[in-house]
């Protein structure tokens, strides 16, 4: 498995239900990825949730997926999230661009959320919903 597909060890729960995903996950320095996911809707929607964060940072960043050549791309990546609360991120073609918040465009059919924690530890749960037709 490459680095950057390396799992967190802590990770608690992760649910794919068609277009939805929970992943709640605690840790210092690592990077998790996961997916690739189905997304049926026209959006998408990453809910991060941070409960608990030291001095470091968590960046969560929408990767498309490619699923004939395995390749994926960034679709948006988030600012480095240094503070506890809720943080939404959001892909879709009626969503006005915002940098590292919203990306304007169709949401991918398949994707994958790659999660990067700097120092730590942080503890955050991560979640995904497709949204629109």
């Amino acid at each position: 498995m490459p680095p950057d597909k390396m799992l967190i060890s802590d990770v608690t729960t992760l649910v794919n239900n068609t277009d939805e995903l929970l992943a709640t996950l605690a840790g210092a320095t690592a990077s998790a990825s996961f997916g690739p996911f189905y997304n049926p809707k026209a959006a998408l929607r990453i809910a991060v949730n941070i409960s608990a964060i030291a001095a470091g940072s968590l960046t969560v960043t929408i990767l498309g997926y490619d699923q004939s050549s395995g390749a994926a791309w960034t679709v948006l990546a988030s600012a480095a999230l240094v503070a506890t609360g809720l943080t939404l991120l959001s892909v879709g073609p009626f969503v006005a661009a915002a940098a590292n918040v919203n990306a304007q465009g169709y949401a991918p059919v398949f994707y994958e959320v790659l999660c990067t924690i700097a120092s730590g530890p942080v503890t955050a749960t991560i979640g995904a919903h497709g949204i629109g037709s």
